[in-house]
Parts: structure tokens; C-alpha cells; sequence
């Protein structure tokens, strides 16, 4: 028997690019909009580049902090433009308290499988670098 997840994969496999991103972005915005609610962080940029990134099949993120975490708020934008190890590389400060690895990750919110997949992995290691 086929997961939920197969059947919305294949389902979204047998429509034409357009409608695919459609549906992938609407998805990823109603799944923003409730977690954004809940966080009490709304943030338009970021919703645009988290929409696209969906759209495009790409791994897709919300994140938990407001926007008084610059370092969370620059790290989700480039999650969403090139990827959580792009990300990485461009925001992780191990010296500054709330830059690491792990502590940047922890703020992500993975909102479709390639993202939850993707953050997976970039924990998985950043628990082998940090201990």
C-alpha cells in the first residue's frame, strides 16, 4: 500500500509543470500562513521565497524565531534560495552564541518532504560536528 505521501508525489508527477507549482505553492502558503498563526511571525519575504521554493519542487522552510533573530531570518531566506548546506556556510558563526549549526537548524520548520528530508541530514551531521 502506497503512503500518503507516493500518492501526492505521482499525483503531482502526472500534471504539467505549471499546475504542479501551483499546487505545491498553495500547499506551502496555506502550511506558512497556520504556522506563521502559531509562531506569531509573519514575514512576506520569506513567504515568497519559501512559496517558490516549494513551486519549484525545492525544499522548502518556515522558521520559529521573530524577526529579532537576524541570524534565524537571513538563515531561512537562504535555506529557501540554495539550500540548508548553502545556508550553512553563509550564516553558522561558532563563536557567537546562537549561530551554530545545530541552533540555526532548530529554527527551520520544514514544510514538504524534500525539506524534512534535507533537515534530517544537515542535524544528523551537525550532531557529529558538535560533538
Amino acid at each position: 500500500m502506497q503512503s500518503a505521501g507516493q500518492l501526492i508525489n505521482e499525483a503531482l508527477q502526472s500534471q504539467p509543470a505549471s499546475h504542479t507549482y501551483a499546487l505545491a505553492a498553495s500547499a506551502a502558503r496555506r502550511l506558512i500562513h497556520a504556522t506563521a498563526r502559531l509562531y506569531d511571525n509573519p514575514n512576506t519575504i520569506l513567504e515568497g521565497f519559501a512559496v517558490d521554493a516549494a513551486g519549484e519542487g525545492r525544499a522548502a522552510y518556515w522558521k520559529t524565531t521573530g524577526y529579532s533573530h537576524q541570524t534565524a531570518t537571513a538563515f531561512a531566506y537562504a535555506a529557501n534560495q540554495s539550500g540548508i548546506q548553502a545556508a550553512l556556510i553563509a550564516c553558522v558563526d561558532k563563536k557567537n552564541a546562537g549561530k551554530s549549526a545545530s541552533e540555526l537548524l532548530d529554527t527551520l520548520i520544514p514544510l514538504n518532504v524534500k525539506a524534512t528530508v534535507e533537515l534530517k541530514s544537515a542535524k544528523d551531521e551537525a550532531y557529529w560536528e558538535d560533538a
